[in-house]
C-alpha cells in the first residue's frame, strides 16, 4: 500500500499546473500499452513442479489494451468505466558452467480481463487517473511443450495512471498496477500458487 500511495503523490504532481483550467475530459478513450511484470519466486509453485526456484521465469513481458467511457464528467474531474485485456509471458531456461542450456525450460503466463472504474482528474490534454477492477485472471507455471490448464479466477487489481496528449487525438500513457492473484492448487500441468500481489508497469498510447 505505500507504494500505490506514493505512485499516487508522484502522478498528481506530474500533471502540469494548467490541468487546473475548466475543462472537461473526452467521452471515450482507448489505450494500448507494451508492459513490464516481475515474477515472484514461490515455493508452492517450485515444489508443485518438482523443481528448483531459481528455475522459474523472473518477469514477463506483454501487452495491455482497452477502452475507457467517461460517464459523469464535471470540472476538471470525471468518472470513467471501462475494460482492460492484459496478456503477459515469461520463459526461462538455465544454462550449465559450460553455457549449454540445462534443466526444464520453464514458462509463465498472465492473463486477465477486467472491468474498470476510475476517478480522473486533470485538463483535457492530461490527466491523471485511480483506477479499482477485478475480472477473471489466469496466471499459469508450466513445462514448456504442455498446455496450461490452470483456475479462471477472479482477480481485484488497483492501480494509478495518466495521459498526456501531444496532439489533439494522441496521447502518451503510463500506468502502475497491482493486482492480487488469488492461491491455486496446482494441476496435472500446472504448478500451485499462493496468493500474490504482482506489480504491472506499462506504458504506450491513448486515442480519443
Amino acid at each position: 500500500m505505500r507504494h500505490f500511495v506514493f505512485a499516487t503523490v508522484v502522478l498528481a504532481a506530474a500533471v502540469p499546473a494548467h490541468a487546473q483550467q475548466s475543462d472537461t475530459l473526452p467521452l471515450v478513450v482507448a489505450d494500448a500499452r507494451v508492459l513490464v511484470v516481475p515474477f515472484k519466486d514461490d515455493a508452492a509453485t517450485s515444489t508443485s513442479l518438482g523443481i528448483s526456484s531459481l528455475d522459474l521465469p523472473g518477469h514477463g513481458l506483454g501487452f495491455v489494451g482497452g477502452a475507457h467511457l467517461y460517464l459523469l464528467r464535471a470540472r476538471n474531474t470525471a468518472f470513467s468505466v471501462g475494460s482492460e485485456f492484459l496478456l503477459a509471458s515469461g520463459v526461462r531456461q538455465n544454462t550449465d558452467a559450460a553455457g549449454e542450456l540445462a534443466g526444464p525450460e520453464m514458462h509463465r503466463l498472465l492473463r486477465s480481463l477486467s472491468v474498470q472504474a476510475s476517478l480522473n482528474f486533470g485538463h483535457q490534454l492530461d490527466w491523471g487517473y485511480v483506477t479499482v477492477g477485478a475480472g477473471p485472471t489466469r496466471y499459469d507455471t508450466y513445462r514448456d511443450g504442455t498446455t496450461p490448464d490452470g483456475p479462471n479466477q477472479v482477480a481485484p487489481s488497483i492501480g494509478v495512471g495518466g495521459r498526456w496528449f501531444t496532439t489533439q487525438h494522441l496521447a502518451f500513457t503510463l500506468d502502475l498496477r497491482f493486482y492480487v492473484t488469488p492461491s491455486a492448487t496446482g494441476t496435472a500441468v500446472v504448478g500451485a500458487r499462493l496468493r500474490q500481489t504482482l506489480v504491472v508497469v506499462s506504458g504506450g498510447i491513448g486515442i480519443r
